[in-house]
């Protein structure tokens, strides 16, 4: 993650030196410059990073998936005892 946005930071950098962050026409166009960056390069990594998070934490979610099916099959009463209600 850092390595991502150290890309941003980088980037945002060079943008700005770039078109003279000084100027007073450009000034007003780069203060959207960091978010457009952001949303350009999250854009691009969001599936590789949700396929990592799911990766990490497949284990917790098939234990709430079996949580989930045995308290279907419970009976109105007992459901609600488990979850003190």
């Amino acid at each position: 993650m850092e390595n991502v946005k150290s890309l941003i930071e980088d980037t945002v950098t060079a943008l700005f030196s770039h078109f003279n962050f000084g100027k007073s026409n450009t000034e007003k166009i780069m203060q959207f410059c960091r978010p457009a960056v952001e949303k350009f390069v999250f854009s691009r990594i969001h599936e590789t990073l949700f396929g990592m998070y799911e990766e990490k934490n497949r284990e917790t979610d098939d234990g709430f998936s079996q949580m989930q099916k045995e308290l279907k099959t419970m009976p109105s009463a007992a459901l609600l005892a488990t979850l003190e209600v």
